[in-house]
């Protein structure tokens, strides 16, 4: 891989556009129904159950996925340090040599990127459990 994987703007322009399209469809039925149940759980009285709710998911949401992405980040950094820093070449290593330099140029960003990912999708996971957490407080 030589160049930039989105070589003209266009298609940047056009990738931009689409990924934030496909994440308003995403975060605006979520913000809708958590509205429609902020304003349910207060006609009945009960908003103050609702913001229990709420903030056990948010304080749960960001614990799973700062602890999903810590140890990931971890176990990517003793991965890292561990490495061989001088592998010989053979025939069978050329086609993963690739990936290697490739990998290493954007060490920094896939080292950030990947655990943030995880971890989004671990908090998403963990803030289903909401309930099992109140039972316990």
């Amino acid at each position: 891989m030589t160049g930039p994987v989105f070589e003209s703007r266009r298609t940047r322009s056009l990738v931009l556009v689409t990924v934030v399209l496909l994440g308003l469809l995403i975060v605006i039925p979520m913000l809708v129904g958590a509205y429609t149940n902020w304003l349910w759980f207060g006609e009945v009285c009960y908003r103050n159950v609702w913001s229990t709710v709420l903030i056990t998911r948010v304080v749960l949401f960001f614990a799973v996925g700062l602890l999903v992405s810590g140890a990931l980040f971890l176990a990517m950094a003793l991965a890292y340090r561990s490495r061989p820093v001088f592998v010989p070449p053979s025939p069978s290593n050329r086609g993963l040599e690739q990936y290697r330099n490739e990998v290493l140029k954007r060490r920094r960003m896939l080292t950030i990127a990947i655990p943030l990912v995880f971890g989004f999708f671990a908090g998403i996971a963990g803030q289903t459990n909401w309930d099992v957490v109140q039972l316990f407080l």
